[in-house]
């Protein structure tokens, strides 16, 4: 199919023309590397190695791929804040969680081996809060096949306890309405002799920039936050008292956090939820691509062997990202203060937001926070 932009439509063509096409295309560029060569998941891996074949004896290496599209928020978003790039989560982890987090994503249709985990927690107890704009079937009721009794009474177990239908980009400003509210908490205990609600200890060894971060949440009104979240403020409370009374919470997401222009300051935002009182289990989706795996797959030695083998010069360089790296803070445009649809200064990428670290790490200029934390911390 060829795109026509006269129309916006799709429209078919044959194969002779669109090699044609393709051929014109490629062969009018002064450069390979104009050109982006995009695969998608659902792409087998046999189409993916003929299709990054291709390219390379073109003489590009840009393969932007759909984990770049889905994802590429957390790639940038979770080094910043934790040091790695994944998820610190396996499915076993789920047995011991005592609260469950569930944001922009609808595991039955995308994740189905994690409902059995959902049901199981939802038979012992565990509060299993979600976070979507549109009630999803399986987040509400789900019939485990497994489950005989299920199956033959057609009976069902609820998983959400709580269903927040968050507006449409507002998830930044209900994460940042329930850490108001542990910090609130948190305050009042303090006030009245009690023990603090915030791990201190934890943040105090591993994270940087929590007075200005804290600063951030606190001056933010609370009718920015409820706006442009859609949540009710009572509702929002509900949830902060699951995630103050658990040891041990599990926050999943998927593209409904990360598909937006604030995907990488919801991610952020979710992290720094989960260090106030050191829940730091986040469990992301697995999305991967033919081509990017092949791209990594072996390391530089290999994919020096491959290329020799196939004829192919190796690459000078990183191929194209659809998501740029962070710029210098000197090239930043600076962000305002105490919206409740982002994190604002202080939070993200402007020395307020927390961050996991092996050792309290100075502050550069202009109070920046410098990158911390090692994967094996």
């Amino acid at each position: 199919m060829r795109f026509n932009p006269a129309t916006d439509r799709y429209v078919p063509v044959s194969w002779d023309e669109a090699f044609a096409l393709i051929g014109r295309e490629l062969r009018a560029l002064d450069d390979p590397n104009e050109a982006e060569f995009y695969t998608s998941g659902r792409t087998s891996n046999e189409a993916a190695f003929l299709y990054q074949l291709f390219a390379r004896l073109y003489g590009t290496n840009n393969f932007p791929d759909c984990s770049n599209m889905c994802h590429e928020p957390t790639s940038v978003g979770l080094p910043e804040s934790i040091g790695i790039g994944k998820g610190t989560v396996v499915l076993e982890d789920f047995e011991h969680a005592d609260a469950i987090f569930i944001l922009g994503q609808n595991p039955g249709t995308n994740s189905p081996r994690m409902m059995t985990e959902l049901h199981n927690a939802s038979r012992r107890g565990a509060p299993i809060i979600v976070f979507n704009p549109l009630k999803e079937r399986a987040l509400e009721r789900f019939a485990a096949p497994q489950d005989p009794i299920e199956m033959a009474t057609f009976g069902s177990t609820r998983i959400a306890s709580e269903y927040c239908q968050v507006r449409v980009g507002g998830d930044a400003a209900a994460l940042k309405g329930i850490i108001k509210l542990v910090l609130e908490a948190d305050d009042a205990a303090r006030a009245a002799g009690q023990p603090p609600v915030l791990d201190t200890a934890f943040i105090a060894e591993h994270t940087d920039g929590f007075e200005a971060f804290a600063a951030d949440i606190r001056q933010t009104a609370w009718d920015d936050i409820l706006s442009t979240s859609g949540l009710p403020r009572e509702q929002l409370e509900r949830v902060a008292r699951v995630y103050m009374q658990s040891k041990a919470v599990i926050a999943c997401y998927g593209m409904g956090m990360t598909q937006h222009r604030l995907g990488t300051d919801n991610v952020q935002q979710l992290v720094n939820l989960l260090f106030l009182a050191r829940q730091y289990r986040q469990a992301r989706r697995r999305h991967l691509s033919g081509a990017r795996a092949l791209e990594r797959a072996g390391g530089p030695d290999g994919r020096d062997r491959r290329e020799a083998e196939a004829g192919i010069p190796r690459s000078a360089g990183p191929g194209v990202r659809l998501r740029p790296a962070p710029r210098p803070r000197s090239q930043r445009r600076p962000r305002r203060r105490g919206h409740a649809g982002r994190p604002g200064q202080g939070v993200h990428r402007h020395g307020g937001q927390l961050r996991r670290c092996g050792a309290r790490q100075a502050l550069g200029s202009g109070g920046h926070a410098q990158s911390c934390a090692s994967p094996s911390q």
